[in-house]
């Protein structure tokens, strides 16, 4: 599963089972989200809801810190 940083609150995902269809996973007032259905109708109804995309993206920010705030 791809990752594709935006900016430290905003990435895409490539889906896995749709090859070219990109997810946004974002921080939104202290909440992430995420587009993939499986977020939108099931998970984001459940407080601190996660997708793989979520954990993918957090995976991929935690191996990657300071990489967005210049202190590479």
């Amino acid at each position: 599963m791809q990752v594709i940083p935006k900016s430290p609150i905003w990435a895409q995902v490539e889906s896995a089972s749709r090859p070219g269809s990109l997810y946004d996973v974002r921080v939104e007032d202290e909440r992430v989200t995420c587009t993939c259905p499986h977020w939108t109708y099931r998970m984001s109804k459940v407080p601190d809801g996660r997708c793989k995309h979520i954990d993918a993206v957090s995976i991929y920010y935690t191996a990657n810190r300071g990489m967005f705030d210049g202190t590479q």
